[in-house]
């Protein structure tokens, strides 16, 4: 993090503080960055763009149905940063309890959370076999 000005020091430590502790997820909105650090929108904006520009962080598009904004803009940290967040960094290094990341974003998760995620396998969501669920 050397080359980043103390605001984007600011804007990206708050993020990563606010992060799940689930690898590559995110629920943080630029509005939710402004209020942690007191920062105008606008700013936090422009600090974004800069970010996003030096490859740290992502910005989702909002998403929209029948007009209205259901699920804001989000702000991710990039995958070669997630050594950055102290959970995640036991992922990318393979450390501890957890399983080592293969690359594939969700590696090292058990079959719960990939199906809570509706990822998971017929055995996940309690189909055993047939028709019965």
């Amino acid at each position: 993090m050397e080359n980043l000005t103390p605001k984007e020091k600011l804007v990206l430590t708050k993020l990563i503080d606010n992060l799940y502790a689930e690898e590559g997820f995110s629920d943080v909105c630029p509005n939710d960055l402004a209020t942690i650090t007191e920062l105008p929108p606008k700013s936090v904006g422009g600090i974004l763009t800069s970010l996003q520009a030096k490859g740290y962080v992502w910005v989702s598009e909002p998403e929209y149905w029948m007009g209205k904004m259901e699920i804001p803009a989000l702000v991710y940290l990039c995958e070669e940063h997630y050594n950055l967040h102290p959970k995640w960094e036991v992922y990318i290094e393979g450390e501890g309890d957890e399983e080592p990341n293969d690359g594939y974003i969700g590696s090292g998760f058990d079959g719960e959370a990939l199906a809570s995620a509706g990822f998971g396998t017929d055995e996940d969501y309690g189909c055993y076999g047939g028709d019965d669920w």
